[in-house]
């Protein structure tokens, strides 16, 4: 069965983003994590297991702080169990809505990331999405009181912000030469759904609604992206987006987990 492909992404409040890019500038890190840039780069090996599918679910944040993650331990070295995308969506819902039960209407970037900061992370193996025959899904199960009994020993530690537009694709860039896969979200319109091969040049026609994916790599005129809508999208769920596109200013929280604390002991 083809699972809908879902989306979720809440915008970060204006004013946070712009005092969290005010006070995380890229200097400090290009001081900590020298880089030299190169004419292509790719991590998208990484993704051994395959590109996971959110379904219908609103859960694209947690899909892709996830990968970026996955991908960030795994360059660096010290690979770990692709963190719980579930996990993640469903304690960022619980942190806007702390006393409601869960509902499967996407979630904020900065609830993620705040959650993965305070309370780490668990293998997808140990609270993974799972559908059923029928099409229903456990997106709204909230976890177990002893979740974390199984927690990864790393979690995130910091992140820092890239402005939106003009630049952009050239911070990306400089933040993939780091070993950094930096997550971020886009409106989607119907062309990007059905989008297969080539360079997605930006939106035609209208949005669909928002969706956050992670950066994985770049070549010529483009970055590469790993979505969370299974290996039936893009190249086996791999696109390029047009480095026009994300300095056009509609690729929006631009988020990037650091290595340096990003990834620290439990």
């Amino acid at each position: 069965m083809r699972l809908p492909r879902g989306l979720g992404w809440i915008p970060d409040d204006p004013v946070l983003v712009a005092a969290q890019q005010a006070r995380s500038p890229f200097s400090v890190l290009e001081e900590l994590l020298p880089g030299e840039p190169r004419s292509t780069v790719s991590y998208a090996a990484c993704m051994l297991g395959g590109i996971p599918d959110q379904g219908g679910t609103s859960s694209c944040v947690g899909f892709a702080f996830s990968t970026a993650l996955f991908i960030i331990a795994a360059i660096a070295g010290t690979p770990i169990p692709r963190p719980s995308s579930k996990l993640i969506y469903d304690f960022a819902r619980a942190e806007d809505r702390p006393y409601s039960r869960l509902l499967d209407l996407g979630s904020r970037p900065v609830a993620a990331a705040n959650v993965l900061t305070t309370k780490g992370m668990v293998a997808d193996a140990d609270w993974a999405l799972r559908f059923m025959p029928d099409g229903t899904s456990n997106v709204n199960q909230r976890p177990y009181l002893d979740v974390f009994q199984t927690a990864l020993a790393y979690r995130l530690g910091s992140y820092y912000r890239i402005s939106a537009g003009g630049g952009a694709s050239a911070a990306v860039r400089r933040a993939l030469d780091r070993r950094l896969c930096p997550v971020f979200a886009m409106p989607v319109d119907a062309a990007y759904q059905r989008h297969t091969s080539g360079i997605y040049e930006g939106r035609k026609g209208a949005s669909l609604g928002g969706h956050m994916q992670a950066f994985c790599g770049y070549g010529d005129g483009y970055l590469e992206v790993v979505t969370s809508w299974g290996e039936t999208h893009g190249e086996r769920g791999i696109v390029r987006i047009a480095n026009d596109y994300v300095d056009s200013g509609e690729c929006t929280d631009i988020i990037t987990p650091t290595l340096l604390p990003a990834l620290r002991a439990a």
